[in-house]
């Protein structure tokens, strides 16, 4: 099937035709684009999948509500963990969060450039200081007011530093995958 007469690249952007077949107009790192003329450095950024949006949207909707809903979940607080459960409970609640911001990572860097990361790092940040303010207002502690004002100021660096570690393990991981991925296709004979 022919382009459109004057059209080189088809709409995806990914090929380019020469007149006689289709050929890719990417690099296989991605960091390089055909224009029909010469290969040229390919800055442009590129959106996000739709997964990527939606993972990335359920993941910031998850380290805003986890520590408002255990404080929901949890008794009233006596000032000291009453029974394992409790802890077993917060444990659980905590590496889920963990897991899951770790999956966005992964999810970011199988599909997308990773400049986006940093724009994640940010918005989970937030997420997870709005949650942290939420659950303070939700407690039954007389100086809960004043915990929440404090512990904003006071955590946000380490929590932004965190989020950013543990989305940018995750797309280590997405990388190295999407290197596994691209090799093993390179040695699979055509049939």
């Amino acid at each position: 099937m022919e382009p459109d007469p004057g059209r080189q690249h088809s709409d995806d952007g990914q090929w380019w035709w020469d007149g006689q077949r289709w050929l890719p107009a990417l690099s296989l790192d991605g960091r390089w684009r055909f224009d029909g003329r010469a290969w040229r450095r390919n800055s442009q950024w590129r959106e996000p999948s739709r997964a990527v949006l939606i993972t990335g949207g359920i993941w910031a909707a998850a380290l805003a509500l986890w520590a408002p809903v255990l404080m929901m979940v949890l008794p009233a607080p006596s000032g000291v963990l009453d029974t394992g459960e409790e802890t077993v409970l917060i444990a659980v609640f905590v590496v889920v969060v963990l897991l899951a911001t770790v999956a966005t990572g992964f999810a970011v860097g199988l599909a997308t450039q990773l400049r986006w990361l940093w724009l994640a790092s940010v918005v989970g940040a937030g997420a997870q200081m709005v949650g942290y303010v939420a659950s303070m207002v939700l407690s039954d502690a007389p100086s809960a007011d004043d915990f929440a004002a404090v512990g904003s100021i006071m955590l946000t660096g380490p929590v932004l530093l965190g989020i950013t570690a543990l989305l940018w393990a995750g797309a280590g991981l997405g990388r190295l995958a999407t290197a596994i991925r691209r090799r093993m296709v390179r040695r699979t004979p055509l049939a």
